[in-house]
């Protein structure tokens, strides 16, 4: 999980990039170019059947995401959240609610990472579902037991 540093220095980067390369840019949001980004979108549009869904997407910058996943699927709702808000400044005009803001982006993302990795046989299918219960298990823990002072929460 990341540090309140390491929040900082993302801040820094994608901000000296907005600078760098202008709003609406691709290398605003760390990738080399949009064909990066656009082969990041189809393993994602490969975890499963989306139609339907609800899909959170931490970290999702302009909001590119969702029309990439909208000419594929029906998705029931889209939500984006990032906690820059110079990129929603420029976030692109769709039905998805886009929301600033730091929250639970570690664990959305921690998921997204073992879906990817069980997508590309870095870990089994049934692994990632079992690091993500896990992860799941913890936060409710976390959640529920919010004022315990007998553990440390990693």
């Amino acid at each position: 999980m990341g540090t309140f540093e390491d929040s900082g220095a993302i801040f820094r980067y994608h901000r000296d990039m907005i600078r760098m390369h202008g709003p609406r840019s691709s290398f605003a949001l760390g990738w080399r170019d949009e064909q990066d980004q656009q082969l990041r979108f189809e393993a994602l549009a490969g975890i499963g059947d989306l139609n339907g869904k609800t899909l959170l997407d931490a970290g999702c910058g302009y909001g590119d995401l969702y029309p990439f996943l909208s000419e594929r699927f029906k998705l029931s709702h889209y939500y984006g959240i990032d906690q820059i808000p110079e990129l929603f400044e420029e976030a692109i005009d769709t039905q998805a609610v886009l929301m600033v803001g730091n929250g639970l982006s570690q664990f959305y993302d921690f998921i997204i990472q073992n879906r990817l990795d069980a997508q590309i046989g870095k870990i089994s299918a049934d692994q990632a579902q079992k690091n993500i219960d896990s992860l799941f298990k913890t936060a409710k823990e976390i959640y529920t037991n919010d004022q315990s002072a007998d553990k440390e929460w990693v």
